[in-house]
């Protein structure tokens, strides 16, 4: 608790030194709103195997924000939302991840400070902000962070220490008690050595300093935090693409390490903390793929990738990942590993196909094709899409079809509303088979079908 005492004091006097420093330049205040309404449906998460039931729903989700440029050093920012279904609807990853049928948050409300105006330099930014790269296998999450970043036209990267210090939605779903007291250290650095060609390293250190759990002590005095993490990641990337008549070739190299040491526990049936077990934990994930796009008005695109982790439990996401990319570089972002499944990097290797088309940036068209295998019966799998366990048998976890539609609409609203933005109708269809990793009463079909309006003022 000591630690998040004095991150708040910090970030107060961060606030404190910005608010008495002197006014220049011209201030000038940027305001936006996004409005988003979904029709959802989906089959049961728990593949009929609990009392779950196939589900609609129909929701509507504003979020307006404000960016206040109030010298040309400093400028300040924050974002609200407010989120209403007539369900509770699994939200996603990069929204929260949890299900809800209500609420208004606070997203992000942060301050910056430029040490070189423009686009390019140093900055110093902090309060709740979204910390994100691209392909968000690393992190795409909102939280309270201290971050120090530079921005060139080659050279670009970031330091931040990160921590979740309080709920930030009315309904608290998105404040986990086993994040309260883990600290992040977070940096990335991207270089783009050749025109379209990048190389990045990412790093991650965490420390759980919550209190140590004791052998006698009742679940219910502990809540979820069951399991206390410290490690350290390592990630290097290459990605890139490469101009070749009559169209581009394109491929991406992401691996990563984890080592660090895991505390977990045993129960009794009558809810005592039975054993403290503290475990040594080495492993790696990688996923690499490659994609060829064609020089036609419709841009097809065709192309895969394959992810694979270590055997068993020794590798597990960040916990700040969303896994929500652009992966055939198009308007619409979907999640990397299933719309409906959407499986973490942990004992786990997926297969993965995509294709798609580009008319005109204005409709984009995607087919992705998964296959999900764990690679150790006894060691857990990881699914934001399935709450069904897998039995300790078969290994095939099962095969989606994911099919995304994406229409641009952002020329039509503009010429009936001057100040609108990019807006676009989405739809997300997704169908799920499982394998023989679930039990035989388990459904032999899963869906979950998607549509959004999004309209940008």
């Amino acid at each position: 608790m000591a630690i998040k005492s004095r991150f708040s004091r910090i970030s107060a006097l961060a606030i404190c030194m910005l608010a008495v420093s002197e006014t220049q330049g011209n201030s000038h205040l940027d305001t936006r709103i996004l409005a988003i309404i979904s029709a959802n449906g989906e089959s049961a998460s728990d593949l009929g195997l609990g009392n779950q039931s196939d589900d609609t729903a129909i929701s509507a989700s504003i979020r307006p924000s404000l960016l206040w440029h109030a010298t040309d050093e400093m400028s300040f920012f924050s974002k609200g939302r407010l989120f209403y279904s007539t369900a509770s609807l699994l939200q996603d990853s990069d929204e929260g991840g949890s299900s809800s049928d209500g609420f208004a948050s606070l997203d992000e409300l942060w301050g910056r400070y430029s040490f070189s105006p423009g686009q390019e330099g140093y900055s110093f930014k902090f309060g709740r902000q979204r910390i994100k790269e691209t392909d968000s296998l690393w992190w795409d999450k909102d939280i309270d962070a201290l971050r120090l970043s530079y921005n060139s036209t080659l050279l670009n990267g970031f330091f931040a220490a990160a921590q979740q210090l309080s709920a930030h939605r009315t309904d608290d779903s998105d404040f986990d008690e086993r994040d309260e007291d883990i600290l992040r250290v977070v940096g990335e650095l991207e270089y783009e050595w050749h025109y379209a060609q990048r190389i990045s390293i990412r790093t991650m250190w965490q420390k759980d300093y919550s209190d140590h759990i004791k052998a006698g002590n009742s679940l219910a005095s502990i809540g979820t935090d069951t399991e206390d993490l410290d490690g350290i990641w390592l990630g290097f990337r290459l990605n890139g693409s490469i101009s070749d008549e009559p169209g581009r070739w394109g491929y991406f190299l992401d691996i990563g390490y984890l080592t660090g040491e895991r505390q977990q526990i045993s129960s009794t049936q009558q809810n005592q903390v039975l054993e403290v077990h503290d475990q040594s934990i080495d492993g790696w994930a990688v996923d690499i793929g490659g994609w060829r796009e064609w020089d036609h008005y419709l841009k097809p695109k065709l192309g895969f990738h394959i992810a694979q982790t270590s055997s068993g439990d020794g590798f597990v996401q960040t916990g700040l990942q969303s896994n929500r990319a652009y992966l055939t570089d198009f308007n619409s972002r979907f999640y990397r590993y299933g719309e409906l499944y959407r499986a973490e990097l942990s004992n786990i290797r997926i297969y993965s196909l995509f294709s798609g088309i580009d008319w005109r940036r204005s409709h984009d068209f995607s087919v992705v094709l998964h296959h999900f295998t764990r690679l150790d019966n006894q060691a857990p799998v990881y699914s934001g899409g399935i709450s069904a366990d897998p039995e300790s048998t078969g290994s095939t976890l099962g095969s989606e079809l994911d099919l995304i539609y994406g229409w641009n609409i952002t020329e039509h609203m503009q010429k009936h509303w001057q100040r609108a933005e990019k807006s676009q109708v989405r739809a997300r269809l997704a169908g799920f088979l499982p394998g023989n990793a679930y039990s035989a009463r388990a459904d032999n079909f899963a869906y979950r079908i998607t549509l959004d309006l999004l309209m940008a003022f």
